[in-house]
């Protein structure tokens, strides 16, 4: 069972974007630019809006949403398009799923491709960002219909109770990333049941790579 920190929502907001300094820091100073993931929950759209306010270098970032709905560009359910304009006017780099005018798995192999051209062979991600409260948790998208075609890092599946389309990356993600900050908002944190016995959060729970920070 993760320990969860509660915070008021302006300290949480503050404490998530001093790691997003300090990771991004040692990235850009390593290699200099800076990958992260994150999904398009409104814990971490209200994130992005509060980090337009610092002084970052935001041409050197690049971001990719982690679940994707089967929508076009543009749309008001578009993962990659809510980040994009929640991070409005600071300029990101978004590598973008495709999905118009091609089936999931021509979808997945184009993204497999860009995926690799952009971030190399064996995606490293500097920072991970979930929301796991509402209706988008990691269970969810583990339990994801359809199996895993093609590429390892993606996914697709159905968000319960929807049936929207969707893609996502799946939990080897995780894995793959150095530092991971999950969000929960409501009267009380996540219980154990979240946490699936197969979910990788079960191993990494443990180590000091993930962060849990609650906000009522």
């Amino acid at each position: 069972m993760p320990e969860w920190e509660t915070l008021a929502e302006t300290e949480w907001l503050d404490q998530i974007a001093g790691c997003w300094l300090d990771a991004g820091s040692r990235a850009l100073q390593s290699r200099g630019h800076f990958n992260v993931a994150m999904d398009a929950s409104d814990e971490c759209l209200q994130l992005c809006r509060h980090l337009t306010g610092i002084d970052w270098p935001w041409s050197a970032t690049r971001i990719l949403a982690v679940r994707e709905n089967w929508v076009p560009a543009g749309h008001s359910r578009h993962c990659g398009s809510a980040i994009y304009r929640a991070l409005y006017p600071q300029k990101v780099s978004m590598l973008p799923w495709e999905t118009e005018h091609m089936s999931h798995q021509q979808s997945v192999a184009r993204y497999a491709k860009a995926l690799q051209k952009e971030i190399g062979e064996t995606p490293k991600m500097d920072l991970t960002l979930l929301a796991l409260s509402g209706n988008n948790t990691l269970a969810e998208l583990e339990a994801g219909e359809n199996g895993i075609p093609e590429f390892e890092l993606t996914s697709l599946y159905q968000i319960k109770g929807r049936g929207l389309p969707a893609l996502g990356l799946t939990p080897r993600l995780l894995n793959a990333s150095r530092n991971i900050v999950c969000i929960s908002r409501g009267l009380n944190p996540p219980v154990t049941d979240t946490f699936r016995a197969h979910s990788p959060l079960q191993s990494l729970a443990a180590q000091d790579k993930v962060t849990f920070l609650h906000t009522r």
